[in-house]
């Protein structure tokens, strides 16, 4: 998996492959929260689900991280975080979390092309690419 902060445009860029499991969202989360008591002026995120196999998080385990990502708050800079879904599956499993998630910092969509997610997110299509 890589993923980065370009500070630049302060985006953090996640492209997770293989299986998007509990373990990966650790790493991701943990990626995440450090940022967030670094990066005090905040920074949005994109994640591309393009590359990935599959995605084994249970209906407990997506609760488990929006409530995580809801409670952990080291400032109040609101961001967006967009994902990149290209299955029906992905789609859904972003839609789940942002439903349960419920954050007034934290806004979530799920895009279903790059174009889409870069206009959300203000960002130059190509700075998205991994």
């Amino acid at each position: 998996m890589e993923i980065k902060i370009d500070e630049d445009i302060g985006l953090l860029l996640a492209h997770p492959t293989g299986v998007f499991d509990m373990k990966l969202a650790e790493e991701i989360l943990h990626f995440i929260e450090v940022w967030e008591v670094v990066r005090q002026e905040g920074f949005n995120r994109y994640c591309d689900l393009t590359g990935l196999d599959s995605i084994r998080l249970s209906a407990s385990e997506i609760r488990q991280i929006s409530m995580r990502r809801r409670m952990f708050n080291p400032n109040q800079v609101p961001v967006r975080t967009a994902f990149l879904a290209d299955t029906p599956i992905a789609f859904a499993t972003v839609a789940i979390y942002q439903d349960l998630l419920n954050s007034p910092r934290i806004t979530v969509r799920a895009f279903r092309n790059i174009a889409e997610a870069s206009g959300w997110l203000r960002i130059e299509p190509r700075k998205l690419r991994g």
